[in-house]
């Protein structure tokens, strides 16, 4: 049975860049948001 930490050396993944925003509209301002993913974590967050 393989690890699961061996079987993920093997995958060749990307990461996925998603623009959010704005806000919830009853909120004062907008909160424009860059966020990078791999897989379902978040690696990198931006916010203008």
């Amino acid at each position: 049975m393989m690890k699961i930490s061996d079987t993920t050396k093997d995958l060749h993944t990307r990461y996925l860049q998603v623009l959010m925003g704005p806000s919830h509209p009853a909120m004062h301002g907008t909160i424009m948001m860059n966020v990078t993913f791999d897989g379902e974590t978040i690696i990198d967050l931006d916010i203008d």
